[in-house]
Parts: structure tokens; sequence; C-alpha cells
């Protein structure tokens, strides 16, 4: 939640913001991974993508 509250506020902080998404969905998809939860590994995709253009947009 905290990368949700860094890229919001406006404050300069979105890099940070969208590193965290980005380290939170490939944590969440090895857990995903390691415990056969196959539709959550695969959702974490779509959060990892968009931190991913978040890094380029904004940097």
């Amino acid at each position: 939640m905290v990368y949700a509250l860094l890229i919001a506020s406006n404050t300069g902080n979105e890099i940070l913001g969208f590193t965290l998404l980005l380290l939170s969905a490939l944590l969440f998809a090895g857990w995903g991974f390691i415990d056969k939860r196959w539709a959550f590994f695969a959702l974490q995709f779509f959060y990892a993508a968009s931190a991913i253009i978040g890094l380029i947009r904004w940097s």
C-alpha cells in the first residue's frame, strides 16, 4: 500500500513507488509459483507490467 501512496501523493516519489510495486509483484509471483497458485502468479504479470510502464514514463 505504501507504493500506492507514494505514486498518488505527487511528491516526486513516483520512481520509488513504482519500484516498490515491481518488487512486490515479483515477490508475490515467486510465492504464487512456489505455492502453485497459477491464477495469482499470472495476475502478477499485469502488476509488473504497470510498474515497468510507470518507471519508463516517470524516468
